[in-house]
Formats: C-alpha cells, sequence, structure tokens
C-alpha cells in the first residue's frame, strides 16, 4: 500500500505492506523482536523532498508520484 503523510511536517510519500509483517528475531537473541520492525511496522518512507498523490504502476513494479 502506498499513502501520503504529513507526519514529517511535509507530505510525504510512504509505503507499507496490507499485512503487517511478522516480528523478526534479533540475530542476538533468538525469539526476541526485533525493535526497529516494531516501531515501524512496515513503514518505510520512499519520497525525499516531498511527494504527493501515489500510484502504482499497472503490473505494481514500480511507484508514482509528484514532488512539489
Amino acid at each position: 500500500m502506498a499513502y501520503q503523510s504529513n507526519e514529517s511536517g511535509r507530505p510525504e510519500i510512504y509505503v507499507r505492506p496490507l499485512v503487517s509483517p511478522t516480528p523478526q528475531a534479533s540475530a542476538d537473541k533468538p525469539g526476541t523482536r526485533d525493535p526497529s520492525a516494531a516501531e515501524t511496522d512496515g513503514q518505510l518512507q520512499v519520497s525525499t523532498s516531498g511527494g504527493i498523490h501515489p500510484v502504482w504502476r499497472h503490473d505494481g513494479k514500480e511507484l508514482y508520484y509528484l514532488s512539489p
């Protein structure tokens, strides 16, 4: 899923899986959650200087958005 959010103080484009990722075990302590995965819940910012109106290419392999 791709979406626009102003959580950083300006419009940015983010992607995240539709289903939350499975908590990953830490390399040091098997069976423990990776804190970075828990904090982001799979969210990844893809724009770097602002962005609006995200649209996936018809085959879902590229994401287009407008950069103000």
